[in-house]
């Protein structure tokens, strides 16, 4: 039964989100031409971060790009690299040999290794993007463990010159779970020029950002 026509629900479309989503688009062709992004996406809890990201995927899916999709969440805040293991395993994307064969996810690695490891990464997702552009999304990077958020600025680096972009979200409001880290992840020593590296600011709707759905 349709909802009666005072009442308003936000938008799948999220109207006022175009500006947004514009830019979004405009660093998705950039990727698709073999110019590399890093896309940032910050706001505060309830803001509409996960609702942008959902119409972002599927413009991209209906430009040609392949969709890979992590998410970090608190619980499995310590796994090593587990939203990339979990977007590249949800698309068959064989992952770092370094990584070791045991489930459910990445087996411990030494630091003498994780080089290997982050280059393992950057070399799978290249080699899928020769194929497909790919736009590789992980979501709720304030709770990322300590390997995906040394792994993010080091793709951002090695992957400027392939048909890929990086969209990670955040939540600005728990910026300091990522301490020391996020001067590498969110400042400007990435490496990648400004270009490369832009952090989208989300913010609330108003009324405008609101309609009625029959």
């Amino acid at each position: 039964e349709a909802p009666p026509p005072s009442r308003r629900i936000l938008c799948p479309e999220i109207i006022g989100r175009e500006g947004e989503l514009s830019e979004l688009a405009a660093h998705l062709s950039a990727a698709s031409a073999g110019n590399g992004r890093t896309v940032l996406l910050a706001g505060e809890a309830g803001l509409g971060k996960s609702a942008l990201v959902k119409v972002f995927l599927d413009r991209a899916g209906s430009a040609g790009f392949r969709v890979l999709l992590g998410e970090c969440t608190e619980v499995e805040a310590r796994r090593p690299f587990g939203p990339f293991i979990d977007a590249l395993r949800a698309a068959s994307l064989p992952l770092p040999p370094e990584l070791g064969q045991g489930a459910p996810g990445a087996q411990p690695v030494e630091e003498l290794e994780r080089y290997r490891v982050h280059a393992g990464f950057a070399k799978t997702i290249a080699d899928a993007a020769a194929a497909t552009p790919l736009a590789v999304v992980i979501e709720d990077l304030h709770w990322a463990d300590e390997a995906t958020l040394e792994l993010v600025p080091y793709l951002a680096r090695k992957l400027r010159d392939q048909r890929v972009l990086l969209l990670g979200t955040y939540r600005s409001d728990e910026l300091h779970r990522l301490q020391h880290l996020a001067v590498d992840l969110l400042g400007d020593d990435l490496g990648v020029g400004e270009d490369h590296l832009v952090t989208l600011a989300a913010h609330g709707l108003d009324q405008n950002g609101e309609t009625e759905l029959a």
